[in-house]
């Protein structure tokens, strides 16, 4: 297991401060946040490359904080890559052998298997130079894992390539980590990038770990407004709890000029309480007006009548901009209607009412 204890960094000004996670030997970490946030420090600080104001670093119980980046048994690939650009594609692999100071009397096999997994043994004799993104990816990593290394680290590893060849290459590493044994950790602001290749996840924002665990209890229950923004997140609006009755609250939404039924759990919340509301767009459901019942001059609970403000398509369906009426505010709601779903409504066109439903089930609430 990698265990990261307590990790205290400064560069300069900057300052990253009491970091913990740990990564199961064989897992996938993934450390997200925006740019600046500190990410790049907590990879170089464990690859041995800054030295660290406190805490300490594991890897399979033994404690490498100290020792110099040859004898942490780690790869590390940065975000240039660094392949040397005089160097041939094998001459850069058998670099990674020749730092680990071990006498590999194997190097040409070891060098000729990589090569073949990663789909280069074509490209072995070709100068750096003469290669494609995704082609110096690829030897980057047959560089790193050379030596045996059986922790990763990786910087932003696929940023600079294109959509189809980052799926490749996601799809690569994962049978590679299989099939090698490896535990990776990678640092990565690509949320789909994190929840392919990932099991858990740290959020790090302002130098400090903001939320850690698995992806998919981080993705759903969002521990702060930031985290939610970060995890994507686009409907968040504040609201008052008037009535609470075991997990369920009753709430005033003085924004939107309606009343919301919430389920919740855990927050410790009580009445008179200031909360944040959060839904994503794929979770709401709109229909069009015309196709409610007409006698009803009220939504019903969640239900709120909204005005299409704007149309957006994209691959897979549309986004709406979507603004209620009798908002006391300029709020607008982003709603996703996905062409992957049963359509609810057959056409949109901007200045048609709909009635928006929040589904009880994916709202969440965030204390302020």
């Amino acid at each position: 297991m990698l265990n990261i204890d307590n990790l205290c960094i400064r560069a300069g000004s900057f300052e990253v401060k009491q970091i913990r996670f740990s990564v199961p030997e064989g897992g996938c970490h993934a450390l997200v946040g925006a740019t600046g946030s500190g990410k790049t420090l907590v990879l170089e600080t464990i690859a041995g490359l800054r030295k660290t104001q406190s805490g300490n670093i594991y890897w399979l119980g033994r404690d490498i904080t100290f020792l110099p980046p040859e004898q942490r048994k780690l790869a590390y690939v940065p975000q240039d890559l660094a392949l040397f650009p005089h160097m041939t594609v094998r001459e850069n692999i058998e670099y990674g052998l020749r730092m680990q100071k071990n006498n590999f009397s194997n190097k040409n096999a070891i060098i000729d298997k990589l090569a073949h997994a990663l789909g280069i043994s074509h490209l072995l004799d070709r100068s750096i130079q003469n290669l494609s993104g995704g082609e110096r990816q690829r030897t980057a990593l047959a560089r790193a894992l050379a030596p045996g290394s059986k922790l990763l680290l990786l910087d932003e590893p696929f940023s600079a390539l294109h959509e189809a060849m980052r799926k490749e290459l996601w799809l690569l590493l994962k049978t590679l980590q299989q099939e090698y044994g490896i535990t990776i950790l990678i640092v990565t602001h690509d949320m789909e990038e994190a929840f392919f290749l990932a099991d858990t996840v740290t959020f790090i924002a302002r130098g400090s770990v903001i939320q850690s665990g698995d992806k998919q209890q981080v993705y759903l229950c969002p521990k702060n407004v930031e985290t939610a923004k970060f995890f994507g997140v686009q409907n968040l609006f504040p609201a008052e709890v008037i009535k609470l009755a075991e997990n369920k609250a009753e709430l005033s939404c003085p924004c939107l000029s309606m009343k919301l039924q919430v389920d919740y759990y855990g927050l410790g919340l009580h009445e008179g309480n200031s909360v944040t509301v959060g839904i994503r767009s794929e979770d709401m459901v709109v229909k069009a007006e015309s196709g409610m019942d007409a006698s009803s001059d009220q939504p019903d609970a969640n239900q709120i009548v909204c005005a299409v403000k704007h149309i957006y398509p994209k691959r897979t369906g549309q986004v709406l901009l979507l603004q209620p009426d009798n908002a006391t505010t300029d709020f607008l709601f982003e709603a996703d209607i996905s062409t992957e779903q049963p359509a609810s409504i057959s056409e949109v066109f901007v200045g048609q009412k709909l009635r928006v439903t929040l589904p009880k089930e994916h709202l969440f609430l965030l204390s302020d």
